[in-house]
């Protein structure tokens, strides 16, 4: 039988310094492939039922696929796997095909299995990925370690070990071997966006730095010479217009909360929507998103040259990048310019890209000192950059903890790589100046022991035992937003502040101190604008020293508490609040149907060229 060769597009590498091969054992093979991946050399006959469904998996036949997997073509083969005996190459193959098929439970053990007969750093990392679609942080931080431990070279290993050190708070040691990563394999876009997006985190970096980095990623990977100059979409200024929505965050995903506001209120006469979706593993939001569109299209097949000529055939007027350099975004395909009007919503920064022509904001999260940090130029929404949409079902407010508990406990629900020294050191400060109060953490891995311990050590340099702390990992919605019952006081990160996490804890009553950095991205002022649209803009803090002092002073003060927690639901649902999703639209849309105007006044004039700024009322 002919040897199968198979191309491992996760495996990021440089073929200009990898080895010409990678022995993983006398029975399992990989060298460089095309491009920035590995290719596995099968050189032994695979059993008939797995080569075709390999082959079924890489053709995009998933169902088929299946049908050649039957339990008792598999039993035999999982018997001698158990007990040592099989090839590495059968059971690293198996993974590999049920990892096609989203059956990570499978894929796991195949992987597993191919461990006992063949350790090896590239079996840790597909084990890693299992385990961060799975949402185990702490499993998927210990697999990428061991891989990272043999592979140091390894492109996508770097990435992944680079992230894991961020979420544990070693902000610039990760984001250091996340440039790395984009050095090893200079022609990967998406670990170019990971690296760009990493540097978020950072208090220290200068914004004409980080879009100057940006401005980098996009002449390499989204070149000015792709796009297309001439559009023939009707220049009617008032007719229905088409608005494509590109994203990877049509999912249960929480930037997908802030998204719905866009299709449940829209105004279906005069805008017709398109959804073009790139999410990895559909779920039942991807569903709901797809029938709420007018158009949705699955474009995960599709390269960048095909997505963008899908947009032009489409005739889309308006297309929007949801998320800028977010996991699995596709800016490359905006590279080509394939509608007149581009624009960014929910970017942590720049896009680097001079194709896309706006981005939107509002007045509180940026103004003309920080409009030199972008590429694109601002859409003011008056109403507010963001909108929530708060899931069915969410529990009610309950009683202030502090009054039944007798010390005040302070909280914070973001991801674990925006609690950078910075912000543990302000946190440490409060509890060391309030020798009662208590502080919860709640981010994905926190579950684990050894996270715990790690970030309990952390507090215990700064003079704060464990006994003050109290961890949760990730949990079901519904139980998730019930935990901040158990809480007073919400306390943000910085520099990259709340958003959803931001909403909610709003949504749940617990007012947040933020501190407010104006040298900075607008990650920085997200939380502040939401507390401005609520009437609560002096927990905004211009200061560390306003930070503690303000955390403190809410803590000394029950009453208040009571009354703020009380109220803030009707605070979000005011005419014009967070919550208000019509009236959100309708600014939206004003922001849409005025640079489409400004588009075909140009086209019908006969003039070109960017204007210097945009400031939407409405």
């Amino acid at each position: 039988m002919k040897p199968l060769e198979t191309y491992l597009t996760c495996h990021e590498g440089n073929p200009q310094t990898e080895p010409s091969t990678r022995s993983l054992s006398s029975r399992l093979t990989f060298v460089p492939g095309p491009g920035d991946t590995f290719r596995f050399m099968v050189t032994e006959e695979m059993p008939h039922f797995l080569s075709e469904a390999y082959a079924c998996v890489s053709a995009g036949k998933p169902q088929q696929a299946r049908q050649w997997l039957s339990a008792d073509a598999l039993e035999p083969l999982a018997e001698t796997a158990a007990a040592g005996l099989c090839s590495a190459e059968t059971c690293f193959l198996l993974g590999l095909t049920f990892f096609g098929l989203k059956d990570w439970e499978a894929s796991q053990q195949w992987y597993e299995w191919t461990l006992q007969v063949c350790p090896h750093g590239l079996i840790s990392y597909e084990l890693g990925r299992i385990c961060t679609l799975t949402n185990r942080t702490a499993e998927a931080m210990s697999h990428f370690e061991r891989a990272y431990a043999v592979l140091p070279e390894h492109a996508g290993v770097c990435a992944s070990h680079g992230t894991d050190l961020i979420r544990l708070g070693r902000t610039r040691e990760g984001v250091t071997l996340l440039k790395k990563a984009t050095e090893l394999s200079p022609e990967n876009a998406l670990l170019g966006s990971n690296y760009l997006y990493s540097l978020s985190y950072l208090a220290d970096e200068a914004p004409a730095h980080v879009r100057a980095a940006h401005e980098q990623w996009a002449r390499r990977h989204a070149s000015t010479d792709l796009a297309r100059v001439h559009h023939p979409n009707d220049p009617d200024p008032d007719r229905r217009l088409r608005i494509g929505y590109v994203s990877s965050e049509f999912r249960r995903h929480s930037a997908a909360y802030n998204f719905e506001p866009y299709l449940d209120w829209r105004d279906r006469q005069g805008f017709e929507l398109f959804g073009y979706g790139h999410v990895r593993v559909p779920d039942e939001v991807t569903a709901r998103f797809a029938q709420k569109f007018d158009t949705y299209r699955d474009v995960r097949q599709l390269s960048h040259r095909a997505l963008a000529n899908l947009v032009q055939e489409d005739q889309i007027d308006i297309l929007v990048a949801v998320g800028g350099h977010t996991v699995d975004n596709r800016l490359p395909a905006f590279a080509y310019k394939a509608a007149p009007i581009q624009i960014e919503y929910g970017a942590a920064s720049t896009t680097g890209l001079a194709q896309i022509d706006y981005r939107l904001t509002d007045r509180w999260i940026d103004g003309p000192a920080t409009e030199a940090y972008y590429t694109e130029r601002p859409l003011y929404l008056e109403g507010g950059q963001h909108c929530y949409q708060p899931p069915q079902g969410t529990p009610d407010i309950g009683p202030l903890p502090m009054l039944k508990n007798g010390y005040v406990t302070y909280a914070s629900f973001n991801n674990s790589c925006k609690i950078s020294e910075k912000t543990l050191a302000l946190w440490a400060e409060i509890l060391r100046r309030a020798p009662s109060s208590r502080l919860m953490l709640k981010f994905r891995g926190a579950e684990n022991a050894s996270v715990q311990a790690h970030f309990a050590q952390r507090f215990r340099k700064l003079g704060i035992s464990a006994d003050r702390l109290r961890f949760h990992g990730w949990q079901p919605r519904g139980h998730h937003l019930a935990l901040y019952n158990d809480a007073d006081i919400a306390l943000d990160t910085s520099p990259f502040g709340g958003s959803v996490t931001s909403f909610e804890t709003l949504w749940m009553g617990l007012p947040i101190v933020t501190l407010v950095r104006d040298k900075a991205y607008w990650v920085s002022r997200m939380t502040a604008s939401f507390l401005e649209r609520t009437e609560l803009g002096c927990f905004a803090s211009h200061t560390e020293a306003q930070y503690v002092m303000k955390a403190l002073a809410l803590g000394a003060d029950p009453n208040s508490l009571a009354r703020i927690r009380a109220s803030l639901r009707a605070r979000m649902n005011m005419a014009g609040g967070l919550c208000d999703g019509k009236n959100f639209m309708c600014y939206v849309e004003s922001a849409y149907r005025r640079v489409w105007r400004q588009w075909t006044h140009r086209v019908t004039s006969g003039t070109s060229g960017r204007e210097t700024g945009v400031a939407v009322a409405g």
